[in-house]
């Protein structure tokens, strides 16, 4: 029986879930021999250079999928199968890339000392408070929320956390991931057609560690 990647793409498409997609690139300032990223780059982050997002749509993997990752035993908590349909802009992605789930959403809860602009690594959904200490009383900053500008960094407003100050910021963000590897599977290219793929994608924060 010849196995229909567009019936599969078609499935794919009406239980996915919109992303979006970074591709990686390795920094040229990697060192030739160790390959460790140097420690002065202001260009990448840990020696991966991320190219410009991309919309598309990928699918998460059943749970069976999901418990037979964790029996591999280098599974970390959070760690996500998603299936790659074969006519998703994704769907040769590789390890490293970037995917954020644009229609999920996770609390978050994160300190920040006011030191110079506040920059957060992911993308907020809503802010629903910043505040601070003072003489062991609350202060919350009244009026406007902060706002995340395109480049990551806060806007405050008319009135900012005092400099050198520590701060606390809970909201709400879209959960991001990298590409961990690819999930060990059979018929990945049945008879040369481009079937769907399975992914590992690992939760961003972790990515130092990873690489």
């Amino acid at each position: 029986m010849q196995l229909s990647p567009a019936r599969f793409n078609h499935f794919l498409a009406k239980v996915g879930q919109h992303v979006t997609w970074r591709k990686a690139n390795q920094c040229p300032c990697r060192d030739p021999y160790s390959g460790a990223p140097s420690p002065t780059c202001h260009v990448c982050t840990n020696g991966i250079l991320w190219e410009l997002e991309v919309k598309t749509y990928l699918a998460l993997s059943s749970m069976k999928l999901q418990q037979a990752w964790a029996q591999f035993g280098i599974a970390e908590r959070g760690d996500v199968v998603c299936t790659l349909p074969s006519d998703a802009k994704l769907y040769r992605m590789g390890e490293y890339d970037r995917v954020r789930m644009d229609d999920s959403s996770q609390p978050f809860s994160m300190q920040f000392t006011n030191t110079g602009p506040v920059k957060l690594n992911f993308s907020v959904l809503c802010i629903d408070r910043l505040f601070w200490l003072d003489s062991g009383q609350t202060v919350a900053i009244d009026g406007t929320i902060p706002t995340q500008k395109d480049d990551g960094t806060l806007a405050f407003g008319a009135r900012p956390p005092p400099a050198n100050t520590q701060f606390t910021i809970t909201g709400r963000r879209k959960p991001e991931y990298f590409v961990f590897q690819e999930f060990p599977q059979d018929r990945a290219h049945f008879g040369g057609e481009d079937l769907p793929r399975r992914v590992i994608l690992r939760n961003l924060d972790l990515f130092k560690r990873a690489n």
